[in-house]
Formats: C-alpha cells, sequence, structure tokens
C-alpha cells in the first residue's frame, strides 16, 4: 500500500466477534491479533518509528528499477540524510533480487527491523524475497561536498 502511495492504513474488525479467539471473547475485542500482529506494526510505521519521516514525505518518492517483474520498489527520503527504500515481492518461491536506482555513493546501509546489514555498489544492492516478502533499507546518504 505505501509503495502504490496509500496516505494511510486503517484496519477493521477487532470488533467483530466472528473474529474473536476464546480470550477474545472475554474482552469484547481481537486482542490476539493487536498483540501478534498490529502493535508491532504500528511500531514500525507509527508517528515515533525511524521511518515516520519518509512515510509523510511522499514528495521524495522515486521508483526503482528491479530485475523481477514481480518486485515493485521505491525510494523515499526521510530525516536529516536518511534515505529508505521500501520493496515487496509478489512472485513465487525465493530469488535473488537486484533494485537499481540508487545514488551511487551508497555503499551499506541497515535492513530495518531485520538486524542485518546490507551493501550497494554502483547505485544498486541486491537481497534475498520470497514470495509477499518486504524489505525496508536504511541508507544514510553522505555528507555534500562543499565547494571552495
Amino acid at each position: 500500500a505505501i509503495i502504490n502511495g496509500a496516505r494511510n492504513l486503517a484496519f477493521y474488525g477487532g470488533h467483530n466477534p466472528k473474529c474473536w479467539g476464546a480470550i477474545d471473547a472475554v474482552y469484547r475485542w481481537n486482542w490476539t491479533f493487536w498483540n501478534e500482529v498490529l502493535a508491532g506494526l504500528v511500531r514500525e510505521i507509527g508517528a515515533a518509528s525511524p521511518l515516520a519521516p519518509a512515510l509523510v514525505n511522499p514528495g521524495s518518492t522515486r521508483t526503482l528499477a528491479t530485475d523481477d517483474p514481480s518486485v515493485q520498489a521505491v525510494s523515499r527520503r526521510g530525516a536529516g540524510r536518511d534515505l529508505w527504500v521500501i520493496a515487496a515481492r509478489s512472485g513465487e518461491g525465493s530469488r535473488s533480487v537486484t533494485i537499481r536506482g540508487l545514488p551511487s555513493a551508497l555503499t551499506g546501509g541497515q535492513v530495518y527491523t531485520e538486524g542485518r546489514s546490507i551493501t550497494a555498489a554502483h547505485g544498486s544492492l541486491t537481497d534475498t524475497f520470497g514470495r509477499w516478502d518486504v524489505h525496508v533499507y536504511r541508507f544514510r546518504l553522505p555528507h555534500p561536498r562543499r565547494s571552495a
């Protein structure tokens, strides 16, 4: 949704008894879904998250090229020198995917919430995606050079 320009995300159904388990029925709301899915998502993309400045900056969106037609990828500027890349894959199976169109000065970044690093070179990065995988990458743009 974010890659395709969504301005907000809304979740409904927590109040629907057909969605409740036994514990949820006691509290008359789907706390299981909140605790297992939504609470983590809100921490990852909510207003207090490191990603939030990029999410509210849609004017900085750039569509990035990939070597897999089932992968969509965009970059967005965040706070300070942060550049975020959001990529999602719908294709079957798992495969290595190259994303191109990044600034050529980028060398490495972090995969947001996954606790691992990613290398960028010559304006591209390569990572493994399974079906329905979404990866979010955080890079720091280099300081601009000052002219003499």
